[in-house]
Order: C-alpha cells, then sequence, then structure tokens
C-alpha cells in the first residue's frame, strides 16, 4: 500500500500550509487525496447510481450513442488499450465520455469541441441532468484547486485563471467487468498510463484496484470514504516544466467483482498555450496548444479515434 497524502480543503483552512502540502505531493509521486471539496455524498452516490443504470442497458442502447467524431458517448469493452506494448487485448472496461458544452461559436472549432452524444433520455430520464450538475461543480472544484497549485509552484494564485474560464471538463463513466486481470499474459483491467491532462479526480465504488508504481514496484491505492483520488497529468507537468510528477498507473481486479469508477479530466480549453512557467527552470519542452496535446494521446490509445 502507498502512504498518499490527504488535503483537507475545509473553511478556514491555512493556505500556506495547504500548498506546501501540495507541492510535496506533486513533486514526489503526483497523488493525493481531496477531502474538503464540497461535493456532497448525495451527488457522488446519485452519479455512480446512474453510471450502473446506463451500464446496465442493452448493447444495442448503449451502441446508439457510442462516441462520436468529438470523441464523446460511449466506448465498448475492450476499445482502449492503455498500454499497447503490454497488453495482449483491450482493457477489460466499457465507458461513456461526455464533457463540457461549446458554446455555438465554439461548436466544432476545434476537434474535441463539439456536441455529447447523449443516450435516449427514456432510457435514464435524469442521466443527463446529472452528469451535467455533476460536471459543472467538478469545473468549479478544479478552479479553485488551481489556485492552489499555482502558489505551490510559486506563481500568482490567478495564474491558471484565464486558461481554465472555459474548460475542457470530461466525466467519464467506467465499468470493470469482473474479469481477473493476468499481467503475466497482457490483460489488465486498464493498462499502465500517465493521465494525458492537467489533473484528474477519481471518484470509485470502493472497489479495490487502482495501483501507482512507486519506488520500483506497483503498490495498491485506497481512498479515504468521501475523498476524491487525485493525481498530475502530464500536461501540468510539462506545464511546470517537470517538476510535478505525473506518475504511471494502472487497475488490476484481483477479486473477480465489478468495479465502477468516475475520473473527471479537468484541462484547459483547447487553445490554451501550454509552456513551461516562468521561475520553474530551463524550458524542457516547446509550447503546445492544449487540445493539440490531447489529440496526440488520444490518438495513441483509442483505436476508432480517427475513424
Amino acid at each position: 500500500m502507498v502512504t498518499i497524502p490527504l488535503i483537507d480543503l475545509s473553511e478556514g483552512v491555512d493556505k500556506k500550509a495547504l500548498s506546501e502540502t501540495l507541492r510535496d505531493c506533486c513533486t514526489t509521486h503526483g497523488f493525493f487525496f481531496l477531502t474538503g471539496h464540497g461535493v456532497d455524498g448525495a451527488a457522488s452516490g446519485r452519479i455512480l447510481e446512474v453510471s450502473r443504470q446506463f451500464f446496465a442497458l442493452s448493447d444495442q442502447d448503449k451502441e446508439l450513442c457510442s462516441v462520436n467524431e468529438y470523441h464523446r458517448g460511449y466506448t465498448r469493452f475492450g476499445e482502449e488499450r492503455l498500454d499497447p506494448a503490454n497488453q495482449s487485448c483491450g482493457d477489460t472496461k466499457e465507458g461513456f465520455y461526455c464533457g463540457s458544452e461549446p458554446s455555438q461559436e465554439d461548436r466544432g472549432r476545434f476537434r474535441l469541441l463539439g456536441p455529447n452524444n447523449w443516450p435516449d433520455e427514456r432510457l435514464i430520464p435524469d442521466f443527463r441532468r446529472i452528469l451535467e450538475e455533476y460536471q459543472e461543480g467538478m469545473c468549479d472544484l478544479g478552479r479553485k484547486v488551481n489556485r492552489y497549485l499555482a502558489m505551490a509552484l510559486n506563481q500568482k494564485e490567478d495564474c491558471f485563471d484565464k486558461a481554465f474560464e472555459k474548460p475542457m471538463g470530461y466525466v467519464r463513466l467506467l465499468r470493470y467487468s469482473g474479469q481477473k486481470s493476468e499481467p503475466e499474459r497482457g490483460i489488465f483491467a486498464a493498462g499502465a498510463h500517465s493521465d494525458y491532462g492537467h489533473i484528474t479526480y477519481l471518484l470509485t465504488d470502493g472497489e479495490p484496484g487502482l495501483q501507482v508504481f512507486v519506488d520500483k514496484e506497483w503498490k495498491d491505492v485506497e481512498a479515504p470514504p468521501g475523498a476524491f483520488i487525485c493525481n498530475i497529468g502530464d500536461m501540468l507537468e510539462r506545464w511546470s516544466n517537470g517538476y510535478f510528477r505525473s506518475t504511471v498507473h494502472r487497475v488490476v481486479n484481483t477479486t473477480g467483482r465489478e468495479r465502477y469508477s468516475i475520473p473527471f479530466f479537468l484541462d484547459p480549453r483547447f487553445d490554451a498555450l501550454v509552456s513551461p512557467l516562468p521561475g520553474c527552470g530551463e524550458p524542457k519542452y516547446e509550447p503546445i496548444l492544449s487540445g493539440d496535446y490531447l489529440i496526440s494521446k488520444y490518438r495513441d490509445t483509442h483505436e476508432n479515434f480517427d475513424k
């Protein structure tokens, strides 16, 4: 079991002390637990319940909202292969992506900015509302945490504000099947990978399976009840000029039980320039647009991305 620090955002917190603890997390293994976040248990319970309802639909109903050209919608079982070099088959999971709805002006301007592909509302009447409310709340939480991340990087608190005025915030519902993983045969619930974007906030149903690669070995992660499991993504590592670490992790099913999890991926607007921040040393990375970086990552790991 890996020891992961806990960050508490409750009212009255010492901002300087919190940012220093956050800096320690982000420069070691890039993971932390987040409590005091303001997302109540009822909201978490609702989105986990509609996730179960969605994946209980027939394959035909799910395929009717298959992922569209903007990478939003249903991804079938095994479609994603996060560690192609070491996997003999796709991840033993299925998913559903939805993101921030772009304005009419922005819709279609960039590769990932388009409408969500929702299931028939008659099948799960509250599905869209619950996901959109959760997505909006998580964007607000992400903006708040961004200010502490900026302080941890010795930047002004509003350092990330402009890039996240219209963020790309993605909710992803995931159902891992009960198939046991067989690492020696290249079969994983989710192959080893680091997350592509800025930061990830993970809600789980409490089932084990998540592992992080630290100190040259795989270690289990077990979150306290009510806490988000948070981790730095590749984009923030790039933004911090390598100061913050985006750590490789995976999911291994050892129980033979299904597992439901809901990662929320917070990324800056598509056309935000990601360039090493001042004061983080001699730049190691070339500037790149946020969206272009994400597209390159999706293309590597989703077999249907360009179809």
